[in-house]
C-alpha cells in the first residue's frame, strides 16, 4: 500500500473511533481533514516530481499543455511555467477528426487538422494511417504521418525531417528528433485533475511549430481509430 493508501486507511480507523466517541459529525469533519491534508501530499507530490524532471534540462523552455474539455468545442489551456498563458487555442473534436487554430497574443501561429482520409496507398507497415495538416502563419506547410513500429506509433513530419517515436505503444511521452538532434519533448504528468502534458524544447524558434504537432499527436492519440 502507498503513502496515500495508508493515509487514507489510518483516516478511515479513526473515524470509526471518533463515530463511537463523539458522533457521525465529528467523524466527517475528520474525513474531511484527512482528505484535504492527502490532497496536500498529491499536489506536493506532483510539484516535486515536475520540478526533477524540468530540472534535468533547465535551459529549455517549458509548456504545460491541459485538455479541460474534449467535445464540440474543444478546449485546452497552455501555461508556461510562471502560470501565464502565451497561447489561445480554439477547435473542434470529434471521433476522429480535430482542428485547432492556435493564436500567440492575438496573432494566429498556425492551424492542426486531421485529414479524414490519407490520400496515399498505406503500405504493409502502416497502422491505420492517417494524414495530420500543419499550416503556420508564413503560410509553410508540414504532413505528419503515422508508421508502425514495434514499440507502437511513430510519426515522420515532412518535408522538415523530423521523426516523432515513442518508447511505449501509448503515445503519452515522446521526443522529436532530427537525425540525433532532439527538436522536443513532450511527457504525461500525472497528480492533474485533468490531462497534463509537459512540452519543451530548447531553440525557441521552435516553439510554434513543436506546439502544432504536439496538439495533433495528443489528440490523434486520444481520438484516432
Amino acid at each position: 500500500m502507498g503513502l496515500v493508501g495508508r493515509m487514507l486507511s489510518s483516516a478511515a480507523r479513526g473515524a470509526g473511533e471518533i463515530i463511537a466517541i463523539e458522533g457521525l459529525g465529528a467523524a466527517s469533519e475528520a474525513i474531511g481533514n484527512a482528505t484535504k491534508s492527502v490532497g496536500n501530499v498529491i499536489e506536493k507530490h506532483r510539484i516535486w516530481r515536475d520540478n526533477n524532471y524540468i530540472a534535468s534540462r533547465p535551459n529549455n523552455t517549458y509548456l504545460y499543455l491541459q485538455l479541460i474539455e474534449t467535445g464540440l468545442p474543444a478546449e485546452m489551456h497552455v501555461f508556461d511555467q510562471e502560470g501565464d498563458e502565451p497561447y489561445s487555442i480554439t477547435g473542434t473534436v470529434g471521433k476522429p477528426m480535430f482542428s485547432f487554430e492556435v493564436k500567440r497574443e492575438g496573432r494566429v501561429v498556425g492551424t492542426i487538422k486531421k485529414e479524414l482520409l490519407a490520400l496515399r496507398v498505406p503500405l504493409i507497415h502502416e497502422r491505420s494511417p492517417i494524414n495530420l495538416d500543419v499550416t503556420t502563419a508564413d503560410g509553410s506547410k508540414f504532413t505528419i504521418k503515422t508508421k508502425l513500429t514495434p514499440n507502437g506509433r511513430r510519426y515522420d513530419v515532412e518535408p522538415c525531417g523530423w521523426r516523432v517515436r515513442s518508447l511505449t505503444k501509448l503515445m503519452a511521452d515522446f521526443t522529436a528528433k532530427k537525425d540525433e538532434e532532439t527538436i522536443f519533448r513532450v511527457s504525461r504528468r500525472s497528480g492533474y485533475e485533468v490531462p497534463t502534458y509537459l512540452l519543451d524544447f530548447e531553440d525557441e524558434v521552435y516553439a510554434d511549430l513543436a506546439l502544432l504537432i504536439s496538439l495533433g499527436i495528443i489528440y490523434d492519440n486520444c481520438f484516432g481509430d
